[in-house]
């Protein structure tokens, strides 16, 4: 499969959304199209949709294993399987710190693993 013109148009234009109607149209008309897949799973993941931008990158695996949606895929799980929880959470660095001194230590153990 090859992108519409139509469906290249709208992604120039960041109409995304448009493009990803498109896309289903054509995923209706033709539900192994892996390509067609790949491609809705990018836009998903470019509009912050990375439940569905994955679940895309799965099915365009499923129907041709040798699809770039493989990295795609791998490298989205990689992203999603990241934590940091300081990042998330920035109290949470501060509570290490100051949790160890509020129960009675001395301040030595300060960074220490609760």
């Amino acid at each position: 499969m090859e992108l519409s013109d139509k469906i290249n148009s709208l992604i120039k234009n960041n109409d995304l959304e448009g493009a990803i109607v498109e896309l289903n149209q054509m995923i209706s008309a033709d539900s192994d199209d892996a390509e067609a897949y790949f491609e809705r799973g990018k836009l998903h993941w470019r509009l912050g949709r990375k439940r569905e931008a994955i679940s895309d990158y799965n099915r365009a695996v499923s129907l041709d294993s040798s699809s770039p949606a493989a990295e795609a895929l791998r490298q989205s799980m990689e992203i999603m399987s990241f934590y940091n929880r300081d990042l998330y959470n920035p109290g949470h660095q501060l509570m290490t710190t100051l949790k160890p001194i509020m129960l009675g230590g001395t301040g030595s153990d300060v960074g220490k693993s609760l």
